[in-house]
């Protein structure tokens, strides 16, 4: 996992709002969207509206990832500082993770993202 990644595709609340290279995409934000774990243990995180969050991650086994102590210069993330993620696809280049509680962000959905090394 110790990588950059990109979104490939992204579904809000069962509904895929973003795939790259779409040209229907109805939340092209996600083109921005970025995980950086290249640096263990720090992350960055940018978000769907492009704000741009840093902090530290940690995988708990197989399944899960845990981004905490979040922040940006517009202050900590909304709804808190700790994001969690089921990691639901984990294969060469590519990983599935589900977030574990709604995004504020997105309308309180809970969202799956299909990532690529990027």
């Amino acid at each position: 996992m110790k990588n950059a990644y990109v979104a490939q595709s992204v579904t809000e609340g069962g509904t895929t709002v973003y795939t790259a290279g779409g040209t229907s995409n109805t939340k092209p934000g996600y083109s921005q969207f970025r995980l950086n774990l290249a640096s263990p243990p720090a992350v960055t995180y940018t978000a769907v509206d492009g704000t741009v969050f840093t902090g530290t991650y940690a995988l708990v086994g197989d399944t899960q990832i845990v981004l905490s102590g979040l922040t940006s210069s517009a202050g900590p993330l909304t709804g808190g500082t700790t994001i969690t993620f089921n990691i639901t696809n984990l294969a060469d280049g590519t990983v599935t993770l589900t977030r574990t509680t709604p995004d504020p962000k997105t309308g309180n959905t809970t969202n799956v993202y299909n990532l690529k090394k990027g």
